[in-house]
């Protein structure tokens, strides 16, 4: 189980008919990260810092009873998210306000699913993995309940690929911030309660600029890290051909 799986139940995918992910990382800054945040803004800061630079890439390794390495192009620049997440021999796409999955138990073949939140039974299900996959595409969200923790403390950070970081140590009230609609609609108190999921622990390196470098979190019995480059590199990111998606 992944970041994400708090979502849905939690939230997360690699084949052919996939838009081509950014290639080259953005240079590192070298810049101490002077810059402290607060618990009050810490995830909009960060989240303003993602949208100011446009795009990213996200690698993130989960341990636990469900171990996995996801990959994720993220484009922000349009009016709601974009972005493709490969990982397990699965793809989740994000384009348009639409979202796509393709791969293994989500579609039979090369044909790409397009989620619909009226559907019922299996397809549901799909959908439903579907959303839970594309939700690891920005780990970072979880730092929107930031406000909600119950421990929170600052330090100097190890460099990150040479660059300087400030670190943040918090655990979270995962129910506090979920019944405050701190994550919108996509992780509910209800669903925390009937998972026994109470408080994400996390380790959030940022630099100067208060984009994340690295984040390592806890949730239950899972462990995960999440790794950021690419930041500002172009990426382009396209929904599948009509004739590709199941009808």
């Amino acid at each position: 189980m992944s970041l994400a799986v708090t979502g849905a139940v939690v939230v997360l995918a690699a084949c052919g008919n996939t838009p081509a992910p950014g290639t080259q990382a953005a240079a590192a800054s070298t810049a101490a990260a002077t810059t402290t945040l607060t618990q009050a803004d810490l995830g909009k800061k960060v989240q303003e810092a993602l949208l100011k630079k446009g795009t990213f890439r996200v690698v993130s390794t989960t341990a636990g009873a469900d171990p996995s390495t996801l990959t994720a192009d993220v484009k922000l620049t349009g009016s709601t998210p974009e972005f493709v997440v490969t990982a397990d021999g699965m793809t989740v796409l994000g384009a348009g306000g639409q979202l796509y999955g393709q791969g293994k138990g989500i579609s039979d073949g090369p044909q790409w699913v397009k989620h619909d939140a009226k559907k019922t039974g299996v397809d549901a299900l799909t959908g439903a993995m579907i959303q839970l996959i594309a939700w690891q595409a920005q780990p970072q969200q979880f730092l929107a309940g930031s406000s909600y923790a119950t421990q929170f403390t600052t330090a100097a950070g190890p460099a990150v690929n040479g660059v300087a970081t400030t670190q943040y140590n918090l655990t979270i009230d995962l129910q506090k911030a979920a019944q405050a609609k701190a994550f919108g609609d996509s992780v509910t108190a209800e669903s925390l309660a009937k998972n026994k999921t109470t408080t994400l622990t996390a380790k959030v390196l940022l630099d100067a600029d208060s984009l994340p470098r690295k984040i390592d979190y806890t949730l239950g019995e899972d462990t995960g890290t999440s790794t950021f480059t690419n930041f500002g590199t172009p990426v382009v990111i396209a929904a599948p051909p009509i004739d590709k998606v199941a009808k």
